[in-house]
């Protein structure tokens, strides 16, 4: 019955992702976004020196990485439509790059940082189980495969609770880094209030309002320099520099949180799926032994 409502849960994870071709495809970015941050990286300076060159305008291909690509294509657009200088804005673009990666890699490293403790819980417990089987022939009875079992699915429903959690938080933020950023680069540019907020599509994420206190203030805050500029004409590129430096701020204050919630979800799988059998292994032996 426990093996079932546990699938029933890792189910309900599935269908929340929308398919397992999702589960897949985070995977996959799991073990490799440091590889294709490096990469886009690398093309932000050939960005950077092709533009001192005059040639930035050219339509080169951006590697997949996140809200990234649309960002960096958005600039090499604008960089063609209105001949701006987006140098500043690429370098820009390039230390918070570092900045997601080097958040992401910590998050990623206490995630497989938990599911090997988990694995070598149940390896532990198996050999025990099994070492226990052994010299009490006959006189204790229990089900490694079915320990073995009850143990894997605990670690696929870990897994998904792990990447579930991160995911949800990065798809609250990769909005708010993507338009922010695109409505700093398109006030750089210099056009006009109405042109900037059309755009930049910024309106569609003030408009509406989310469970993060933190960023319901940073969104109260935005509305009110963006009002002040279209309505006072006052100047908007330092209240946008302090918004999108308390943007950063937030974000790496959630993803600390977001830590702490995972080693919560780490303490109730080894609770739930390494020591309950291990107890009632123990259990099972000692009561043997008693009985003897």
């Amino acid at each position: 019955m426990l093996i079932f409502l546990i699938m029933l849960i890792g189910a309900l994870c599935l269908f929340e992702f929308s398919s397992i071709l999702f589960i897949f495809n985070y995977l996959r970015d799991f073990f490799g976004h440091e590889k294709k941050a490096r990469l886009l990286e690398q093309e932000l300076t050939r960005r950077i020196f092709l533009w001192h060159k005059g040639e930035v305008g050219q339509n080169n291909k951006t590697i997949q990485y996140g809200f990234y690509t649309e960002l960096i294509e958005m600039s090499s657009l604008v960089a063609r439509t209105f001949g701006a200088d987006i140098s500043s804005f690429l370098k820009q673009t390039k230390a918070g790059l570092k900045t997601w990666v080097k958040i992401k890699k910590k998050i990623n490293s206490q995630i497989a940082s938990s599911l090997m403790q988990a694995a070598i819980s149940i390896v532990f417990i198996q050999v025990f189980m099994k070492a226990a089987l052994y010299v009490l022939k006959g006189r204790i009875s229990f089900s490694t495969t079915g320990f073995l079992m009850y143990q894997l699915a605990g670690m696929v429903v870990f897994t998904i609770v792990c990447i579930f959690l991160t995911y949800r938080k990065e798809q609250v933020f990769a909005p708010w880094f993507l338009k922010v950023h695109s409505f700093k680069l398109l006030t750089d540019v210099g056009l006009d209030v109405d042109s900037t907020i059309e755009k930049s599509q910024i309106n569609t994420l003030l408009a509406q309002k989310g469970r993060d206190k933190a960023l319901d203030l940073l969104r109260e805050q935005m509305n009110t320099h963006i009002m002040r500029w279209k309505d006072d004409g006052m100047e908007i590129a330092a209240p946008l520099a302090e918004s999108l430096n308390d943007l950063w701020e937030t974000y790496e204050r959630d993803m600390e949180l977001l830590a702490k919630r995972l080693e919560v979800a780490k303490f109730v799988f080894l609770c739930l799926f390494a020591l309950l059998p291990y107890f009632a292994m123990m259990l099972s032996f000692f009561g043997s032994l008693l009985f003897v």
